[in-house]
C-alpha cells in the first residue's frame, strides 16, 4: 500500500505527455524481460490482425503495444489524481448523445467496456456527463483489503458507484431499472463464461452485458478509449449495440457485444491490454447447449487448433483414432493436425477428421514442418496432446506457445511443460485395452468417449469370391509369429484366393514365404495395402501392426497371439476374433523366444479355421 501511495505522489510530479513517454519507454524494455508476455501477445495479434504474421513485423507490433500498455497504465494510474478540468484537458469525449439518450429518457444503459487505452478515465465519467446523475462499474475486488478500500473511496468519492462482482448483480440491476448507467470489462477472457467468438475465434466470454440488458430492458453501448497524441486519448461512447441479428439466446446476445467491441477495438487494436490470454484454453471443453452448437455451425469461424503427436508405434498410433475422433466432433471449429513418423503419413492422410500431417523423423524436419506456411497460417495452436513420449517434439513447439498441453503422466515432459491434463498409468491395475487409457484422457477433457461412432465399423460384405489375407509377419519379433509349417497347412484349408500381405522391411521374407505356400503376394507400405484389404473377406493375422491395420479398414482379422495379452492388444471392433494359448512364461513381450516352442505354435490350426468361419461367414 504504502508503494502505491509513493508511486502516486511521484506520477503528480509528472506531467501526462512526460510520463505518456516515460511510459513508451519502459514498455520497450519490458518487451525484452517478459518473454511469456511477449508470446501471448504475439499470440493474440496474430488472431486479432493476421493468422500469417511472424518473425519481424510480429515482432514491432508486439513492442508497439507492449510501449503502449505500459505507457497506458501508468498514464491511467495519473488519471485517478486528476481535477475534472485537467481530465477534459487529456481526454475527448465521442458519442456524446449516443450514450446519454438512454439515461435522459429514464431507460437504463449498459457499458461494455474494452480494455484499452487509459481505461481509468471511463471511471471518471461523471465529469463528461454532469446530465447523467448515476453512473457505476462493475469491478473485482482487490486482494489487499487497504488497497481496496482506497481505490473504491478514490472512484466513489468523483460520483461513480462500484459494484464488486462479488457481491452479485441484484445492486447493479436495481441502478439500471431506474435508469442510471452502468459500466463491465467485457473484453477478457472467463471461464464459466459462454462460448463464443471474440474476432472469430470462440473463447471464454462473460455474458454478463447481455444478462443485464435483457433483465433491466437497458439498452448498450460498446466503449473503448484510444490513444489520439502522446498524453491524449479518445474515448468513443457512442457505439450503439445492435441485437436486431441476436436470435434472443444469452449466446447470441454476447456474440452481438463482442461484434461491437471489435468494431471499437479495430480502430485502435494496438491500445488494447494484449498481455492476458484472451483466447485461454480450459481442461475441460465447456459443454454446449443445441441453440449455441447451432449459432457456431452457421458462422465462419477461426479454427481452435489440436496438436496430437502419435505414437512411434504404428498399432499403437492407431489405438488413438477413437481420441482423434472425439476431438473433432466436440465444437464445429475443432482442427485436428497429427505429428507422426514420416511412415505413418500415408495413413494418416486417409483420416476424414484430421486436416494437417506433419510426418517427421529429425527435430529438424519437425520444425521445417511447423514452420511451413500451409501450416503456420491457419493460426496460433491451442492444445497439444502429447502422446508420443518424445521430448524433442514439445522443443519444436516452444516458439509456438502459449498453448495448453495434455497427455500421459507418464511422458518425460509432463511436470517441466506443465501438463494441464494428465491420465494417469495404472502400474498395478487388472488389464484393460490400451484404447482405455486415450478415452480416460478425452474423458478427462470433457468429451463424450461412449459414442460407438467412435470405433471402427466393420465394412460393408464382401463379394462371395472375396480373398482371404494372410499376415505372417510381425514387427515385435520371431516369437509373435507362427511356423512355416502351420500357415501351410492353414492355406491348403482356406477357400477361394489367399494373397500373403507384409510391409516393405519384410519384402524378402515375404516372398519366400509365399513361393513357398504358392499364394499370391502384396508387398508395401501400409496405405498402398489398404485396396487389398478392402477387398478382402477376413485375415488372418500374427500380433503386431497388421491386425490394427485391419481394424482400422473394418477388415474382420483373426490375430495369433503369443507374446502380449489380447486383453490389452487385440484390435479394436467386435467384428474381430483373438486367439491366445496362455503358457506359464507369457506374457513376456520377447522378440525371440528362449523356449523351444512358442506360445502361439500352441494355436492349432482348426482353431483359426473355426474363427475364421465366425468373422467371414465363409465355410
Amino acid at each position: 500500500m504504502k508503494g502505491f501511495l509513493l508511486m502516486e505522489g511521484l506520477l503528480k510530479l509528472v506531467g501526462m505527455k512526460t510520463l505518456y513517454r516515460l511510459g513508451r519507454a519502459a514498455g520497450a524494455v519490458a518487451w525484452h524481460l517478459l518473454p511469456q508476455r511477449r508470446n501471448i501477445v504475439e499470440r493474440n495479434l496474430r488472431i486479432v490482425l493476421d493468422p500469417a504474421l511472424r518473425g519481424k513485423e510480429l515482432q514491432k507490433l508486439s513492442r508497439e503495444n507492449f510501449k503502449r500498455t505500459i505507457a497506458n497504465f501508468l498514464c491511467s494510474a495519473k488519471t485517478a489524481t486528476l481535477t475534472d478540468e485537467q481530465l477534459k484537458h487529456c481526454v475527448t469525449v465521442g458519442g456524446h448523445e449516443q450514450f446519454a439518450a438512454p439515461v435522459l429518457e429514464g431507460r437504463g444503459q449498459v457499458c461494455a467496456i474494452a480494455h484499452s487505452g487509459n481505461w481509468e478515465a471511463l471511471a471518471r465519467i461523471r465529469a463528461f456527463y454532469p446530465e447523467v446523475e448515476r453512473y457505476g462499474s462493475m469491478y473485482r475486488q482487490f486482494d489487499n483489503p487497504l488497497m481496496e478500500e482506497y481505490v473504491y473511496q478514490r472512484r466513489t468519492e468523483r460520483g461513480t458507484q462500484m459494484f464488486s462482482k462479488e457481491g452479485g448483480i441484484k445492486a447493479p440491476m436495481k441502478m439500471l431499472k431506474e435508469g442510471g448507467a452502468l459500466g463491465v470489462l467485457s473484453d477478457q477472457f472467463v471461464w464459466e463464461g459462454v462460448y463464443v467468438p471474440f474476432f472469430g475465434k470462440v473463447t471464454g466470454t462473460t455474458p454478463l452485458p447481455a444478462l443485464l440488458r435483457k433483465r433491466a430492458g437497458a439498452d448498450m453501448v460498446a466503449i473503448a478509449v484510444r490513444t489520439d497524441a502522446p498524453g491524449h486519448w479518445i474515448a468513443d461512447m457512442g457505439n450503439v449495440v445492435d441485437f436486431s441479428r441476436s436470435d434472443g439466446s444469452l449466446a447470441g446476445d454476447t456474440i452481438e457485444v463482442n461484434r461491437g467491441l471489435e468494431t471499437l477495438i479495430r480502430e485502435s487494436v494496438l491500445d488494447v491490454f494484449w498481455m492476458h490470454h484472451r483466447w485461454k484454453s480450459v481442461d475441460r471443453f465447456a459443454p454446449q447447449d443445441k441453440k449455441t452448437a447451432a449459432l457456431l455451425e452457421n458462422m465462419e469461424l477461426k479454427p481452435y487448433r489440436i496438436l496430437v503427436a502419435v505414437p512411434r508405434a504404428l498399432d499403437e498410433a492407431l489405438a488413438t483414432v477413437p481420441l482423434i475422433r472425439a476431438l473433432k466432433t466436440v465444437r464445429c471449429d475443432m482442427q485436428v493436425n497429427i505429428v507422426c513418423p514420416s511412415a505413418q503419413l500415408g495413413i494418416w492422410k486417409t483420416v476424414p477428421e484430421v486436416t494437417h500431417v506433419l510426418p517427421h523423423d529429425s527435430l529438424k524436419q519437425l520444425r521445417e514442418a511447423l514452420a511451413a506456411d500451409e501450416f503456420y497460417n491457419d493460426g496460433p495452436l491451442d492444445l497439444g496432446v502429447m502422446l508420443d513420449g518424445d521430448m524433442e517434439t514439445l522443443k519444436a513447439l516452444e516458439p509456438y506457445g502459449p498453448m495448453m498441453f495434455s497427455g500421459l503422466d507418464t511422458h518425460p515432459g509432463a511436470r517441466k511443460y506443465k501438463f494441464r491434463v494428465k491420465a494417469p498409468v495404472l502400474r498395478a491395475a487388472p488389464p484393460a485395452h490400451r484404447v482405455q487409457l486415450y478415452l480416460q484422457l478425452g474423458g478427462l477433457h470433457g468429451l463424450d468417449v461412449a459414442t460407438p461412432s467412435l470405433f471402427p465399423v466393420k465394412k460393408a460384405a464382401p463379394a462371395e469370391d472375396a480373398l482371404i489375407l494372410i499376415a505372417p509377419f510381425s514387427r515385435l519379433g520371431s516369437a509373435s509369429e507362427w511356423s512355416r509349417e502351420q500357415w501351410r497347412e492353414l492355406v491348403s484349408l482356406l477357400p477361394g484366393r489367399t494373397v500373403l500381405a507384409a510391409l516393405e522391411e519384410d519384402r524378402e521374407r515375404a516372398a519366400s514365404l509365399a513361393e513357398h505356400l504358392n499364394v499370391e503376394l502384396a508387398v508395401g507400405a501400409p496405405e498402398a495395402l489398404f485396396p487389398v484389404m478392402d477387398g478382402a473377406a477376413a485375415a488372418v493375422a500374427v500380433d503386431g501392426d497388421f491386425p490394427s491395420l485391419c481394424s482400422f479398414r473394418g477388415l474382420p482379422v483373426v490375430t495369433l497371439f503369443s507374446t502380449r495379452l489380447p486383453d490389452v492388444y487385440r484390435p479394436m471392433g467386435t467384428f474381430n476374433r483373438s486367439l491366445y494359448s496362455h503358457q506359464c512364461c507369457s506374457p513376456c513381450f520377447r522378440k525371440e523366444c528362449d523356449r523351444d516352442v512358442p506360445c502361439n505354435r500352441h494355436i492349432a490350426v482348426r482353431e483359426v479355421l473355426e474363427a475364421l468361419r465366425e468373422i467371414s461367414g465363409k465355410e
